[in-house]
């Protein structure tokens, strides 16, 4: 991971947007994000995120827009790794992972699709 370009952002940035292409995906080395969907014209929060997870994957994992946001809460510093280069990863993956990360992706997006229907959400 050391071989990917850092980045820099800021309280108030947005790192995804729903329904927008995804850049690529986020290591998050310092610092805190929050996820959220919108329930209606609700902001609804879903997560915060902070130092050695990752934003931004779901979508380019099954190859779908994203469906939450993401915005820097706390200034943060982060690997982040192009879509290019991440679907060449994945491709040269097992097939076998390749798969099992799809699954858990579209069963991750059910259950928040279910929630959102019944405006519950897990946390």
């Amino acid at each position: 991971m050391q071989d990917l370009p850092i980045r820099h952002f800021y309280s108030g940035d947005k790192l995804a947007i729903a329904g927008r292409k995804s850049a690529g995906i986020y290591f998050i080395e310092k610092g805190l994000v929050e996820i959220y969907v919108y329930h209606g014209t609700q902001r609804v929060h879903i997560a915060y995120v902070g130092a050695n997870e990752v934003v931004g994957e779901m979508g380019l994992i099954d190859g779908t827009l994203p469906n939450a946001n993401i915005v820097v809460i706390e200034d943060t510093i982060c690997r982040f790794m192009e879509k290019a280069l991440f679907e060449q990863r994945i491709l040269t993956a097992d097939p076998f992972i390749r798969a099992l990360l799809r699954l858990l992706s579209r069963r991750i997006k059910r259950v928040l699709n279910l929630s959102d229907q019944h405006g519950t959400y897990f946390h």
